[in-house]
């Protein structure tokens, strides 16, 4: 246990950390966010001071799991169209700065985001990062592994230089940071709000949002409570109160048989490997009727509808193939690429966002019960899902 220490005292043990610190709120909460919640962590961690002890873990691992428990940046509380922020223009600071791959880190799962965030931008070494997540430093690789494949699908680049490419952009970015806060040593005996464990808030908020129709994550913090975060084997999920589902409306469009994709080991590679398809076919209809369902797309990242795909319906032994209406999803983005071209808005599917897309065929003149599926072309494994309707006459 640490001795009882003056705010002095404490100053002079933090001082080393808080570069450290302030790089890791800035990715948890953003830049304009950063000092209040670096401040808000030294002031928890002083008032805790007394129950550090070295023996159980370095000192910067305790803070950084303090900073880690200050709630975390909300991605879905923008405007559909703001998911990803456009630049106007590209100024001469920094012309080689890789938007492109720091918007598809936003898109990374949580966990694969906060590997990322701590081996490249704060700048820990593995045995380090396993310190601050509570794990061993070969699952923290095999965590990294993962997120450098996430990043392949969603950017598109080869694996071996993707290591490369992460630490080039994240030591451009460490160079941006403006200098770390201060120690508020005339507020580290201030009150602060005492934090609600996510379960007991979750359904309350719930409630609220969906009144207020938002979009927001409501326990993207890494802890459970106190200073640690969960460890590897932790599957809780995370509550979300998704706005209202706003279905993309049908439209006949010719397919374009676009190349999604490239071959890895000759395997056909996508960004839409990873998506999931689910829906609903059922009911009685009769021949020349059309049938109409939804298709509900979500993607584990962020990843973009342009091209965009096509899908195909096969209806009894009758096969359809069409366009997915793209450029009516509700989210859009604007990436800015690593040669400073700005692109325009383009319609995405956002992480771990469900999005709903009507379909329509026209029933078949084959009677009885058919089996109907629905696929998304061009992954191998194509995402989609089937069911069953009664074809009957007239």
């Amino acid at each position: 246990m640490t001795e009882g220490g003056t705010p002095a005292d404490f100053e002079r043990w933090v001082e080393p950390h808080l570069t450290t610190l302030a790089r890791f709120a800035a990715r948890r909460v953003g830049p304009d966010d950063r000092d209040r919640a670096v401040q808000q962590a030294l002031i928890r961690a002083w008032q805790r001071w007394s129950t550090y002890d070295a023996s159980r873990g370095s000192g910067v691992a305790w803070l950084l799991r303090i900073v880690a428990n200050e709630p975390a940046r909300d991605h879905t509380r923008q405007p559909a169209r703001e998911m990803v922020e456009l630049v106007d223009s590209v100024g001469p600071a920094h012309p080689t700065r890789d938007v492109d791959l720091e918007r598809a880190v936003d898109g990374l799962s949580r966990r694969e985001r906060l590997a990322v965030d701590l081996r490249y931008f704060v700048d820990l070494d593995l045995a380090a990062v396993a310190e601050v997540v509570h794990s061993a430093p070969a699952t923290v690789e095999s965590t990294l592994n993962q997120a450098r494949r996430s990043l392949l699908r969603l950017v598109g680049d080869d694996e071996d230089s993707m290591d490369h490419r992460l630490s080039v952009a994240s030591r451009r970015w460490r160079d941006e940071q403006p200098p770390a806060p201060e120690v508020p040593l005339d507020r580290l005996d201030e009150a602060l709000r005492r934090r609600v464990p996510w379960r007991r808030a979750a359904s309350a908020a719930v409630a609220v949002l969906l009144l207020a129709g938002g979009a927001v994550a409501l326990a993207s913090g890494l802890g459970r409570g106190g200073d640690s975060p969960p460890a590897e084997a932790d599957t809780s999920p995370t509550p979300v109160a998704h706005r209202a589902v706003q279905t993309v409306p049908f439209r006949d469009l010719e397919p374009k048989h676009p190349a999604l994709g490239r071959e890895q080991n000759g395997v056909p590679v996508t960004p839409y490997d990873d998506l999931t398809a689910t829906g609903d076919i059922s009911g009685t209809v009769h021949p020349g009727d059309t049938l109409v369902f939804d298709a509900v797309l979500e993607a584990p990242g962020l990843v973009s509808l342009l091209p965009c795909p096509d899908y195909t319906i096969t209806f009894g032994a009758l096969t359809t193939t069409r366009q997915l209406n793209c450029a009516q999803v509700p989210y859009f983005a604007s990436l800015v690429r690593s040669t400073g071209k700005v692109t325009g808005f383009r319609p995405v599917l956002p992480a771990g966002t469900r999005v709903t897309f009507r379909m329509q065929v026209t029933v078949p003149d084959q009677l009885g019960r058919q089996r109907v599926q629905w696929a998304l072309d061009g992954p191998h494994a194509m995402p989609g899902f089937s069911g069953a309707v009664d074809v009957t006459p007239r």
